[in-house]
């Protein structure tokens, strides 16, 4: 999973990307070129849970990338069409927003910052869009074994171009299964799931209307007040929670940032555990046993038999596995079984 950080200059994102990776790297980080990038553990009160329980010799948390890419100006021209092109390889977009009076004196202002970084997402994509449709105009005049995928291709296009050209996301554009794999390629910015973050400040908190507004416009809206969240991370951990407590903190901003991030990816997380080897994986929401087969390993896919299915719920209220086999709580399921978050599934194969 890859989370990319983008927002105006003087919104704080590096200073949310150092609170959520516990690397202020990115502070120091000048290249124009590269985002600055850290794998992070995804937290999981759940795997604790299953480590006392199994006591497993090994143990895999799921990870996720975080990258900290420098301001976009609005208008930016060809600074930014380089930085969009490489936010195209996220697999979600978080959208730092200024909470807190800049050194200029300016008010914050959180849905006209999200506006203009939309803006520029849009254009991103447009231009990407017309350049397409251009060259498909011109293709599917020619009587080539392509041409009737082309027509199709451009069908799709024009309804992006539509969709765009009136300021709305291209996820708002609705497609088949077969349409959505035939743009996979264009990796819309205006199609990734996205979160919209607004930094805040001792003096300002965000207002139920602002975080209405927003939430009709992304799948997930988060507050951080990353000045104290520093504070917090330097401290040690015996003196955290006291601090946290004066400034109404109830975890640390990893912990609400990475799990806000799951949901907004919408993404479940299954549990495996074979020998002495506990793991977790991520797996997108809908995704079958057959699909969480192939995702621990091809093999097991290939030759699939049965997953046996105990929810994590389930495992807790009873103490062990063996009595939640005993209650009939383990379930064995097809390859068409769409996987819960929060399962633990041992997959039965033969290859």
């Amino acid at each position: 999973m890859k989370l990319a950080l983008i927002g105006l200059p003087g919104s704080g994102k590096s200073a949310v990307f150092a609170c959520v990776t516990g690397d202020s790297g990115c502070f120091h980080n000048f290249s124009v070129d590269e985002p600055y990038a850290v794998t992070v553990l995804v937290p999981d009160e759940r795997m604790d849970y299953l480590r006392e329980l199994i006591e497993p010799k090994k143990f895999s948390l799921l990870h996720m990338e975080v990258l900290d890419y420098h301001g976009l100006f609005a208008g930016g021209g060809s600074r930014d069409s380089m930085l969009l092109s490489d936010v195209r390889d996220a697999d979600g977009l978080v959208i730092v927003l200024r909470g807190f009076t800049d050194d200029a004196g300016n008010a914050p202002d959180p849905l006209a910052d999200f506006d203009s970084v939309c803006s520029e997402l849009l254009l991103g994509d447009m231009g990407q869009v017309e350049r397409r449709i251009k060259k498909l105009r011109v293709q599917v005049t020619k009587p080539t074994p392509s041409q009737k995928d082309d027509r199709a291709e451009l069908a799709v296009l024009e309804l992006c171009a539509k969709c765009l050209d009136e300021g709305r996301p291209v996820s708002d554009v609705e497609m088949s299964d077969a349409e959505h794999k035939m743009l996979r390629g264009f990796r819309f910015l205006t199609g990734k799931p996205m979160m919209a973050l607004v930094n805040v400040d001792e003096d300002f908190s965000v207002s139920e209307a602002v975080i209405a507004k927003l939430g009709e416009r992304c799948r997930s809206v988060e507050a951080m007040k990353s000045a104290i969240e520093m504070e917090i991370a330097e401290l040690d951990e015996s003196d955290r929670a006291e601090f946290m407590a004066d400034y109404g903190v109830s975890e640390p901003a990893a912990c609400r940032f990475l799990g806000a991030a799951m949901k907004m990816l919408d993404m479940r997380c299954f549990f495996t555990a074979v020998g002495q080897d506990l793991r977790a994986w991520e797996i997108p929401a809908g995704a079958t046993a057959l699909d969480a087969a192939a995702k621990v390993h091809t093999d097991m896919a290939r030759g699939f038999i049965r997953a046996e299915v105990v929810h994590f719920d389930d495992l807790k209220e009873l103490g062990s596995l063996r009595a939640a086999k005993a209650a009939r709580k383990e379930t064995a399921e097809g390859k068409g079984y769409v996987v819960r978050d929060g399962d633990i599934i041992n997959i039965r194969f033969n290859v």
